[in-house]
């Protein structure tokens, strides 16, 4: 039934109360009570619905769940997780001087762990707080066994006990009489370590593709069994790092990222010895998140 709005309902409460059908002037006032308490009711409903509409405040949170609904989708990407854990390996062939560290030959074979929690994210890049630990580390330093004859590589003279240095040198020397040429000859000794990284930045680009560069840093420090890299040094050494690779996202929260970095590590003068190694670390990850 089409509801009448109050304007009509007056101008039939006028014609009722004109209406000469109604005889007596009893009946003719229950007739007009009767019609009178009908459009109060009627008035009464039309009200109800023309002036009570949805309630604001609900209508406002669901405007805002929507919105939030749809930024949320706007934002998010299936190659990025709030948190993200990886397992990673790492390997550096040599060390040498690049900006602190003087130590040379030294070679570096790590294993160890990686969480990641997102930061900020956008269409073209996503940052991450970052954090490693490292339990598994071991460290190569060239060690002087002692000196061989230049021409026939023949065992001159042994050292009783070999000596960690902090430089290979192969320099020819001349032992008189008779100026005979030695050099002098090494081996490896490995020393285990285990270590963390609990402050690190992970800046990922391309947030929305597959294939996303990636540049990092990091600080933290490691313990190991007995002096690194020589004698006299310390078994306590801090270290950074900082480089770039690429990240994969073979499917969405699986990824896979090799990158390179320059790793500094140094006792910061703790120890009486501090040349501090310089290495060029590869590392290779497999990330998951859930």
């Amino acid at each position: 039934m089409k509801m009448e709005t109050p304007c009509q309902l007056r101008r039939v409460l006028a014609i009722q109360r004109r209406s000469p059908r109604n005889g007596g002037s009893g009946g003719k006032r229950r007739w007009q009570t009767v019609s009178l308490r009908s459009c109060v009711a009627l008035l009464a409903v039309a009200g109800s619905l023309q002036l009570c509409p949805v309630p604001p405040a609900l209508g406002q949170r669901e405007n805002s769940a929507r919105k939030e609904q749809g930024s949320a989708a706007a934002g998010e990407t299936p190659y990025s997780s709030l948190n993200t854990w990886s397992f990673f390996g790492e390997y550096s062939p040599n060390s040498s001087h690049i900006f602190l560290g003087v130590t040379e030959k030294r070679r570096l074979v790590l294993l160890g762990g990686e969480y990641t929690r997102r930061l900020r994210l956008n269409s073209w890049m996503g940052l991450y707080y970052m954090a490693q630990v490292r339990p598994f580390m071991m460290e190569s330093d060239p060690v002087l066994l002692g000196f061989q004859d230049a021409s026939t590589h023949q065992v001159v003279f042994s050292l009783a006990q070999p000596q960690r240095v902090e430089i290979v040198d192969k320099t020819p020397i001349a032992i008189p009489p008779g100026n005979v040429f030695v050099t002098r000859f090494y081996g490896q000794q490995w020393t285990y370590a285990g270590g963390a990284n609990p402050l690190g930045i992970k800046w990922n680009l391309r947030s929305r593709h597959r294939l996303q560069p990636v540049l990092l840093g990091a600080a933290g420090f490691l313990i190991s069994a007995r002096d690194v890299p020589i004698d006299h040094a310390s078994n306590f050494n801090f270290s950074f790092e900082f480089g770039a690779g690429l990240e994969w996202f073979y499917k969405p929260k699986r990824s896979l990222r090799v990158d390179y970095r320059i790793q500094h590590i140094s006792s910061a003068n703790i120890g009486t010895e501090n040349p501090g190694i310089d290495s060029g670390l590869f590392q290779f990850s497999y990330s998951f998140a859930r």
